[in-house]
C-alpha cells in the first residue's frame, strides 16, 4: 500500500510527528481500494500489493496489456480522488476574521 500512496501522493512519513497522520491515510486507501470495481481491485493488488507486472497481470486474468493499463490508470484516478476527498474532510476548515 505505501507504494500506491507514494504514487498517489506526496509522503509525509519522514516527520515522525507525521507518523499517526500516514497511519490515517493507509487505511483511508485501504478503504478506497476495497470500494473500487473489482475488475480495477485485481490489477491493483497484483501490481502494488504483489508486485506482477503489466504483462504478468493480464497472463493472470487473461485480457489484454492495455486492458491492465487502462484499468490501473483509473483505479489511480479512483484512489486519487477518494484519498483526498477523506483528506479534506480530516482537516478542519480554517475560518478567518477579518474584521
Amino acid at each position: 500500500i505505501e507504494g500506491l500512496l507514494e504514487h498517489l501522493l506526496v509522503p509525509t512519513y519522514e516527520q515522525p510527528e507525521c507518523w499517526v497522520e500516514e497511519a490515517e491515510r493507509q487505511h483511508i486507501l485501504q478503504r478506497a481500494i476495497e470500494a473500487l470495481p473489482l475488475n480495477q481491485r485485481v490489477v491493483v493488488v497484483l501490481y502494488y500489493l504483489e508486485g506482477l507486472s503489466l504483462k504478468e497481470i493480464a497472463y493472470v486474468i487473461d485480457v489484454p496489456e492495455g486492458t491492465v493499463k487502462s484499468r490501473l490508470h483509473y483505479a489511480r484516478e479512483s484512489l486519487r480522488k477518494a484519498v483526498l476527498e477523506r483528506e479534506r474532510r480530516l482537516v478542519p476548515e480554517v475560518a478567518y476574521d477579518f474584521t
